[in-house]
């Protein structure tokens, strides 16, 4: 099947199908997990979630804004479809995954792994958000273990020796999401990326398959943040639920 078919396939539903990327890991890539009695799902985005993505990116474009990275020669972002039909290649490829976080049908936020590479490096650089409504509820924390055990150790997985995470000093939220993770901080990357209309220096932060952290399994390592008071859910959350159902 060829890269446009498959596109094709993805994008209707009309087969399932699960493939070999040229880096040797199957996709499509469909991670879960369960934080604070809610299931997480990280999945590849479809045509069908384009007016849910535009609505989220519009609704948190103040909260996102100062940490949003883009291509300094390309000014005018990409059609959603073209983006997802990007992605797939990518993905295909074997250079990158992008996933959508979902609490149950709601798009909450979003996470890749990118600029991978194999051969003696192998390695991938994540990066994340969440919309602001969601901030505080450890969304990115446990995407962040999910998507870092399964580029170290899922057997379908890329099998990769080192997972970076690279973070604007002065985005605090985001580098307590890589504390808590229990990424190593490395230091300072000057101009490193393209960030909000200026080159920004970032710290860099990163896990090892060797770190005990990464035997141990990141999502287990990640120290939520409490959300219960004397045995009760905060209200914050409940009502979340409750609008769900």
């Amino acid at each position: 099947m060829s890269i446009l078919q498959s596109i094709r396939v993805w994008l209707t539903g009309s087969e399932a199908r699960t493939q070999m990327s040229r880096g040797g890991f199957e996709c499509p890539v469909s991670l879960t997990g369960r934080i604070h009695n809610l299931n997480l799902v990280l999945r590849e985005y479809q045509a069908a979630d384009e007016q849910q993505w535009l609505r989220v990116r519009a609704d948190n474009a103040h909260w996102l804004r100062p940490w949003d990275s883009c291509d300094p020669d390309y000014a005018a972002a990409p059609q959603f479809s073209e983006w997802v039909q990007v992605n797939r290649e990518d993905e295909l490829n074997g250079n990158s995954v992008v996933w959508g976080i979902f609490i149950g049908d709601e798009l909450v936020g979003e996470i890749s792994i990118g600029a991978i590479q194999y051969g003696p490096i192998r390695q991938g650089i994540v990066g994340y958000w969440v919309a602001q409504g969601w901030a505080g509820h450890d969304i990115a924390p446990a995407a962040l273990g999910l998507v870092s055990d399964w580029a170290l150790s899922a057997p379908a997985g890329p099998h990769l020796h080192r997972v970076e995470v690279d973070i604007v000093p002065a985005n605090s939220r985001s580098l307590r999401v890589a504390q808590k993770a229990g990424f190593s901080e490395e230091g300072l990357r000057r101009g490193f990326m393209y960030v909000n209309g200026q080159w920004r220096d970032h710290l860099c932060f990163a896990l090892l398959a060797t770190d005990p952290v990464a035997h141990e399994g990141v999502l287990n390592h990640v120290q939520f943040e409490t959300l219960q008071a004397d045995g009760r859910e905060s209200v914050r959350l409940r009502e979340r639920r409750e609008s769900m159902r």
